[in-house]
């Protein structure tokens, strides 16, 4: 009885083992689904890559705003979409754009009309902060 203990033990192990492998290479194309929604313009933006323009995506995931810094041009329109299962929202400092709470799947949009700088954030998760730079 003991030697069958040891050795489903030891079979569970490797079952656990090889398991863990494949979770984390799948974890990476899952995702690809959410930013695969964005229009024209890649969402992974940094604040010292080239402008995008068009439709740029913001995802809310994992309680955070990808990308966290957005540099876009002037007439760019800027679309969040909630991905977490928790509600969430968008409003900048002051005001200048603010969405309506967001539940899961839901999205919020707003046009890039003037240059400037806002830093955003979602009121329900303080530490959920992001800034976007739009460029004349």
């Amino acid at each position: 009885m003991k030697n069958f203990l040891v050795l489903t033990s030891a079979v569970l192990a490797l079952a656990v083992a090889g398991c863990g492998s494949d979770s984390s290479s799948g974890g990476s194309q899952g995702s690809d689904s959410s930013s695969g929604s964005s229009s024209s313009s890649s969402s992974s933006s940094s604040s010292g890559a080239a402008a995008q323009s068009g439709n740029v995506a913001v995802d809310i995931k994992g309680f955070a705003f990808t990308p966290k810094d957005l540099t876009v041009k002037k007439g760019t329109k800027i679309t969040w979409t909630n991905d977490d299962s928790a509600a969430h929202n968008v409003t900048a400092g002051d005001n200048t754009f603010k969405s309506k709470t967001l539940n899961q799947g839901d999205t919020y949009s707003w046009t890039a009309d003037k240059a400037g700088q806002w830093d955003y954030v979602c009121t329900f998760h303080a530490n959920m902060t992001a800034h976007i730079t739009v460029t004349g």
